[in-house]
């Protein structure tokens, strides 16, 4: 309570005279936005307080961001009240006269006229120091009995107003009163009575300047939404064209939107498998390649995906195509032929010249084929690719060797960005030369499964073909046998 006293005259008095004890001197905690705004609220002149709720709202939210700010306009201090100003006698006066009522009021009827009359007589002249003559002191006595119940009159009011307390009809609830018919049908309200506006698929501030309009409150409750976006009402309590009373609380359940990722909208249809893959893998995306045969569109084109959307850690499917289907044919015999003569067979049977290594052997020439990754007579379908290793004719203790050393490190980072943390990838390292005109390749590292926030560490020392000084090491996706990076090596001839 705002003030305190002996009786309802003197805080009656207090409430008309009396300033409010700022919040701040009971708990140091109040911040200066907030205080100000509880003592407009309690202004002695209401034209000196908000004019609405509307207002007390902004000046609340804008308390909430900036608790020190000075942004609560205040009327200026006037004193051009019409109250009079009663001294500190004449209050001690009415306090006393309050009392002496008080006491008169329990005794029994039989006992009051004979001890008043005692009593006055009992009462030395001399106590009434100021001379204060018995018609004024009851005067005053009276005067501050009006002014309490007119104070009184006013709160019942302002109460009554606000809370429905004397709205006409039966004993229904004043907060919500639900009508029995559409808002189309006649009915009549009261004057703290009105329609519950529609306003679900509006943003929150249109929805919160409509119901200001009706007199209503908000209270706001959130929930993820892929139907709504963020900050638009997606539901409201009561429904529409319900009777509720005026002034009261209302609730809207508002969108918070969603972290889900549209793939409708990064127009993946477009891109590449690879690139699409790239892109959905930096956005913490697990993506899977499923590749269909299709007659119509190109290999490697994206024929779809699903799902259409997905929250970051999720996993998307991408249907590529894997071009029409085609035919198995039977894979011819390589070995012991030479790298030409391979090229030949392969093409006449419909399959190309895969990777080609090389390894000494003591019992194949050099130049001839030693192995191939299809088994002859075995079926593939018409255009794979067939590896095979060449001989480098038996070692020589007396022939030259060559080297190149490196010591490198590589980050995955490079490629997947922010979101490599998220992503795996089997990786693997290779190692290429040209030899008399063909490329040969080497495996330096088989395939392995590791951590897209890893730092692959690269130390080799790496023995390459007889008099060729150049070559190539490579780090590989091993899924698409993409090559993640290039590294230039340099060979030197070992000393005897």
């Amino acid at each position: 309570m705002p003030f305190d006293g002996e009786n309802t005259v003197t805080v009656a008095l207090a409430h008309i005279e009396a300033p409010l004890l700022p919040p701040s001197r009971l708990n140091p905690a109040v911040p200066p936005s907030l205080e100000k705004i509880i003592l407009k609220c309690t202004e002695k002149k209401p034209e000196n307080r908000y004019n609405n709720a509307t207002e007390l709202i902004s000046d609340l939210r804008r308390a909430l961001v900036n608790p020190g700010g000075d942004f609560v306009r205040t009327a200026p201090q006037v004193d051009d009240s019409p109250t009079v100003t009663i001294s500190a006698k004449e209050l001690t006066l009415i306090k006393d006269g309050a009392r002496q009522r008080e006491q008169r009021d329990t005794r029994e009827p039989g006992e009051f006229a004979e001890p008043a009359r005692k009593q006055q007589r009992k009462i030395p002249v001399k106590h009434r120091d100021d001379d204060v003559n018995p018609q004024i002191e009851r005067l005053l006595t009276g005067v501050g009995v009006v002014v309490a119940i007119i104070i009184v009159a006013v709160l019942l009011f302002i109460v009554s107003q606000l809370t429905g307390l004397f709205n006409k009809g039966s004993g229904v609830s004043p907060t919500l009163i639900a009508t029995e018919g559409a808002a189309g049908e006649s009915a009549s309200l009261s004057d703290t009575e009105t329609y519950m506006p529609g306003v679900v698929g509006m943003s929150l501030d249109e929805a919160e300047k409509i119901l200001a309009e009706h007199d209503l409150t908000v209270k706001l409750s959130y929930a993820e939404s892929e139907d709504y976006a963020k900050d638009t009402v997606i539901g409201q309590n009561p429904a529409k064209d319900t009777v509720v009373a005026k002034h009261s609380a209302v609730t809207l359940t508002v969108s918070e939107g969603t972290d889900k990722i549209s793939l409708d909208e990064m127009n993946l249809l477009s891109m590449t498998a690879e690139d699409a893959k790239a892109l959905l893998e930096g956005r913490r995306l697990t993506v899977n390649v499923t590749e269909e045969f299709s007659e119509t569109a190109e290999k490697g084109t994206i024929l779809r995906y699903e799902p259409a959307s997905a929250a970051p850690g999720g996993t998307v499917t991408l249907y590529v195509s894997a071009g029409p289907e085609m035919a198995n044919v039977k894979v011819p015999t390589l070995l012991g032929h030479t790298a030409e003569e391979a090229a030949a067979l392969l093409t006449e049977a419909g399959l190309v010249a895969g990777e080609v290594t090389e390894e000494t052997s003591e019992t194949v020439a050099k130049g001839l084929i030693v192995s191939q990754s299809a088994e002859p007579d075995s079926e593939l379908p018409q255009g794979s690719a067939v590896h095979y290793v060449l001989s480098l004719g038996k070692a020589s203790q007396n022939q030259p060797k060559y080297y190149a050393t490196i010591r490198e490190e590589y980050s995955f980072k490079n490629v997947y960005g922010p979101g490599a943390a998220a992503t795996n990838i089997d990786v693997m390292i290779r190692f290429k030369q040209t030899v008399n005109g063909q490329t040969v390749t080497r495996t330096l590292m088989e395939p392995r499964n590791v951590s897209g926030a890893a730092i692959l560490p690269i130390n080799y020392t790496i023995e390459g073909a007889p008099g060729v000084l150049t070559g190539t090491l490579e780090v590989v996706n091993a899924t698409d046998n993409t090559v993640l990076k290039s590294y230039p090596l340099e060979f030197y001839e070992a000393a005897q």
